[in-house]
């Protein structure tokens, strides 16, 4: 039960990671305002995209996330 709780814990932080990611890299105040209230209204409890059979592709290359921890704690969206 434990390790479900934690996998869980550790989608969300992906896909919270991932949203303020895309978020940052909006440009248009509007639409970065937009979709901020679309996750907001919505859920970043998903599942779909996150493979759960061990088969990993290891030809990615880059970081994950091109904006930094500090930049995705420092967004600010004013409504």
């Amino acid at each position: 039960m434990l390790c479900s709780t934690i996998l869980q814990n550790i989608v969300i932080s992906w896909n919270y990671l991932y949203l303020s990611d895309y978020l940052l890299s909006i440009d248009d105040a509007e639409q970065r305002q937009s979709i901020a209230d679309g996750i907001s209204n919505g859920s970043v409890i998903s599942w779909e995209h996150i493979n759960m059979l061990g088969n990993f592709d290891e030809q990615l290359q880059g970081p994950a996330f091109l904006a930094t921890l500090q930049e995705m704690r420092n967004i600010k969206l004013h409504t």
